[in-house]
């Protein structure tokens, strides 16, 4: 049956029960394949109890075809009929055709599942865990469209979150809707953390350990570290000046492959066995055969490794000027995850750094690492509450930065003199 669009009504007062649809894609494309092939689908209407002004019918489901059959040029409209419906009813139907559709956005579409799981909810009451209980939950709205239970709850719960934290909105539009329910989770699982902290629920500690690493780390509890952040000592030892200080960089401070590489073989082992499944690792190292054999032992203990590494590019020289080689301004990163990819990264960051070098006069330590780079990872790796390991902590800085961010955080240090001084640039920067 044709009817004058003009005598359609399209949406309710209620607010409640406006048209979930705000999206209507490439009507103009809609409106070319009617004019060519006509209507394939009537649109779906209900007869108004009394006339409203031109309104003699109110719109179940069809809007972006009734809006392109305008856009065609026409001024009638094919309908079907479902006669004496309620306006919860129409919201009913048109939620359950939209959910099926597969054009919508994935905002739409958890959107309109959560509506209308709302909906059978208000009809059949609130399933709860009961035996006796027959109302409506999850399973009655995953069985109505035919879907996993597990997707269904999922896309409720982030149409919930959504909805309690509108402000997230912009910053998930663009994702994929999977990426989307993790980048929220991980938001307000963090948002949880912080006011755990604040309110003294979560006790921040940052402990600096005098020690080797090998055996200081057999009394860290198992399956407790969230990320380790390490800059372990790779070089030849030197006298260095920074500023006023001199520093003695013995073997406890830059060491040597032949030294490293036997360590890193036996200290790996020890590693996973304390990191959670899913842990973030940072490892700051220089290229060749140390950042090909670290990549090689990682890999053969379970770690997933990215195949490049981060770079921080220093932003001056770090080393002398040279002839015959170009000079040195970045150090290489690696970056992975323990057994399984769970933790995603807070926020998308390229794989350069430009973050300028701390300048040599400011430095507690002559490798210290700025504090903005470690901020990012550890902002971008772990919650408030959290623990982070650095197995090297030279000048403590890892660890300061963890406090800093509400982040509680291990560090072992060889040498007595770095220690003494770390601990001190931790109580003086309190």
């Amino acid at each position: 049956m044709l009817v004058p669009i003009k005598t359609i009504k399209v949406s309710s007062a209620n607010k409640d029960l406006k048209r979930s649809r705000r999206i209507f894609g490439d009507v103009n494309r809609l409106a070319e394949s009617i004019r060519e092939f006509g209507l394939i689908h009537p649109v779906c209407v209900d007869t108004l109890k009394e006339p409203e002004g031109n309104y003699l019918y109110i719109l179940i489901a069809g809007e972006r075809r009734m809006r392109a059959t305008v856009f065609a040029g026409f001024d009638k409209i094919a309908v079907t009929f479902k006669e004496d419906t309620t306006a919860k009813q129409r919201k009913a139907m048109e939620l359950e055709e939209n959910v099926n559709r597969l054009n919508m956005t994935w905002e739409e579409e958890v959107e309109c599942l959560n509506q209308l799981h709302e909906i059978k909810q208000d009809e059949h009451g609130v399933a709860t865990h009961s035996r006796e209980n027959v109302a409506w939950g999850v399973r009655e709205t995953a069985r109505l469209l035919g879907r996993g239970l597990g997707s269904v709850g999922a896309d409720l719960k982030l149409a919930k979150d959504l909805n309690e934290h509108p402000e997230l909105r912009e910053k998930v539009r663009k994702l994929p809707k999977v990426a989307a329910k993790r980048y929220v989770s991980r938001l307000l699982e963090a948002e949880e953390l912080r006011k755990r902290v604040a309110d003294k629920g979560i006790d921040i500690k940052v402990e600096l350990v005098l020690g080797d690493c090998e055996e200081l780390i057999d009394h860290v509890p198992d399956r407790s570290i969230n990320c380790l952040l390490t800059d372990p000592p790779f070089a030849q030892p030197k006298i260095v000046s920074v500023g006023r200080q001199s520093y003695n960089l013995t073997e406890t401070n830059v060491s040597d492959v032949d030294t490293m590489l036997p360590l890193w073989s036996r200290l790996i082992p020890k590693l996973k066995k304390k990191l959670v499944i899913g842990a973030h690792v940072y490892i700051f190292t220089s290229m060749g055969i140390i950042y090909s054999e670290l990549m090689r032992m990682l890999a053969e203990n379970g770690f997933l490794v990215d195949d490049l590494p981060l770079i921080w590019f220093k932003m001056r020289p770090s080393v002398m000027q040279k002839d015959f080689s170009y000079i040195s301004c970045y150090e290489a990163v690696i970056f992975g995850h323990y057994l399984e990819k769970k933790r995603r990264l807070m926020k998308p960051v390229k794989n350069v750094l430009d973050i300028p070098a701390i300048a040599p006069q400011k430095r507690v330590h002559p490798l210290q690492r700025p504090d903005d780079v470690l901020r990012l990872m550890i902002e971008n790796s772990t919650n408030p509450g959290e623990l982070i390991l650095d197995c090297f902590a030279g000048s403590g800085s890892t660890l300061k930065v963890a406090r800093d961010l509400q982040r509680q955080a291990i560090g072992f240090e060889l040498d007595a003199d770095n220690y003494t001084r770390a601990l001190n640039w931790l109580q003086e920067t309190a």
